[in-house]
């Protein structure tokens, strides 16, 4: 669809087409609300790498400790999810 819009359809400029006039008059907001939240989620994903470490080597810690009742527990939820 983008490829057909930015083409000249029957002679005409290709910024006739409705996506081509919206991007035009909001593409740079679009794209840089896009990059905008990019950079949110990067700082986030940093800033959270700590606590998922600290989870995972507890987990670690829990089966290390009853490796029996861990495992038990980790297939409950198995048969209720379908991924």
């Amino acid at each position: 669809m983008a490829y057909s819009d930015v083409m000249l359809v029957d002679g005409g400029p290709a910024s006739a087409s409705r996506l081509m006039q919206f991007m035009d008059q909001h593409g740079m907001i679009l794209l840089g609300g896009e990059v905008l939240l990019l950079g949110l989620f990067t700082i986030g994903a940093i800033c959270s790498d700590e606590y998922w470490q600290r989870r995972a080597a507890a987990q670690e810690e829990n089966e290390s400790i009853n490796p029996v009742a861990s495992k038990d527990n980790s297939h409950e939820g198995d048969a209720h999810h379908g991924c």
